[in-house]
């Protein structure tokens, strides 16, 4: 499968793990997928690894952020992760980064490079929001 969603063994996030060949349909089915998961419900964090992945293309990227900023409500206080290891992956996951910070201005994005940074980045600022809840 393309796209495969698994919680974190810790459920402090849900994971996206993505590989080629994929179509604009399979993300959007495993991303109402995360969306509904009780992980993501209960922490709204994610990790999206691309490492296996090609680089998407800029009308794959409009496309996809469209699609998130059509589901707001699921991203209202989300920290997503995104891991991609070469130049033109990474390049393409910083631009998705940022299209989605402007369309969901609470949303949280940060792209890396290292999957133990991103998984360390995303415990911590999940951590955050979940201990603000309680405030």
């Amino acid at each position: 499968m393309p796209i495969t969603i698994s919680p974190a063994t810790s459920t402090r996030f849900a994971s996206m793990t993505v590989t080629d060949p994929y179509t604009f349909e399979e993300w959007t089915a495993a991303a109402a997928t995360v969306f509904a998961s009780r992980e993501y419900r209960q922490t709204a964090a994610l990790l999206i690894d691309r490492r296996q992945s090609t680089p998407p293309s800029a009308d794959l990227v409009d496309r996809m952020t469209r699609y998130l900023a059509e589901h707001e409500a699921d991203l209202r206080t989300a920290c997503v992760a995104i891991v991609a290891t070469d130049d033109v992956g990474f390049g393409m996951a910083r631009m998705t980064q940022l299209k989605i910070e402007f369309a969901n201005p609470h949303t949280r994005v940060q792209t890396f490079r290292d999957a133990d940074e991103a998984i360390a980045w995303l415990v911590a600022e999940s951590g955050k929001r979940q201990s603000a809840l309680f405030r």
